[in-house]
């Protein structure tokens, strides 16, 4: 039952929009950390939204900005090692990140069929 509501809550929030020149995008997120951030959050987010716009300045390639927001949360009750001591407790972990990138695609394909794509954010 868990799997078709996530199946559900994904083809509800993601869509897109295309027209002739432009093309938008809202998304459902969900991420797994990495890196540093897996050094203190280590469970997955779910809780995650993102926004991509793109222009076709040609008609094979577009350039455009993607933004988000991502919720990382953890609850952990692991002792904390100091100068003096030992804390103990219970201790909510947060991290909101929210990603900005410029972001160009080349198209490949005619316009009225299935058209993959190669693109870079930075």
């Amino acid at each position: 039952m868990k799997i078709i509501n996530i199946i559900l809550l994904i083809l509800v929030f993601s869509f897109a929009a295309f027209g002739q020149e432009y093309m938008t995008t809202l998304t459902y997120n969900v991420s797994v950390p990495a890196g540093e951030t897996n050094q203190f959050i280590e469970a997955p987010s779910y809780l995650g939204l993102s926004f991509d716009g793109r222009k076709f300045v040609l008609p094979f390639f577009s350039v455009g900005f993607y933004t988000g927001w991502q919720v990382f949360y953890e609850q952990s009750s692991e002792p904390l090692t100091v100068k003096k001591g030992t804390l103990s407790g219970k201790q909510y972990r947060y991290i909101n990140s929210f990603p900005i990138m410029l972001n160009a695609h080349i198209w490949i394909g005619s316009e009225q069929c299935l058209r993959p794509f190669v693109g870079i954010n930075a």
